[in-house]
């Protein structure tokens, strides 16, 4: 690089300017007419079914299993069948983990309604 008193350095050359992005793949023919799938959906459900609110899990085992019946029908996009998969799989662990809280509420319920009866019945 030459010195130029009255106009300083010249500009550095950092090559070729950013190129466009390359061209998309295109869709599969046959996959024009599916429905897309859900499977992000289903598992964003069955995380927060385990995670958050086991009241989601229910939500996320039918819609995993409805969206699993309907790629194997050929009706839905079968790109995210894995995903639907787990959501499928930890909407029923979010499923079952209801199931549990449940019966440990209406156990210590009935515990209790049986303590305070037998408390109230011993006094004289």
């Amino acid at each position: 690089m030459q010195y130029d008193p009255n106009r300083g350095y010249p500009p550095p050359n950092y090559g070729p300017g950013p190129q466009p992005y390359p061209p998309q793949p295109p869709v599969h023919p046959n996959y024009q007419h599916l429905r897309p799938h859900r499977g992000g959906m289903v598992l964003t459900l069955g995380i927060l079914s385990i995670v958050l609110c086991s009241l989601l899990g229910p939500f996320a085992w039918s819609m995993g299993s409805s969206d699993l019946n309907a790629m194997n029908r050929g009706e839905m996009d079968p790109m995210g069948r894995s995903t639907t998969q787990a959501g499928k799989i930890t909407g029923i662990i979010g499923t079952v983990l209801l199931i549990i809280g449940a019966l440990i509420f209406v156990l210590q319920f009935v515990l209790g309604v049986a303590i305070l009866g037998a408390a109230a019945s011993s006094r004289p």
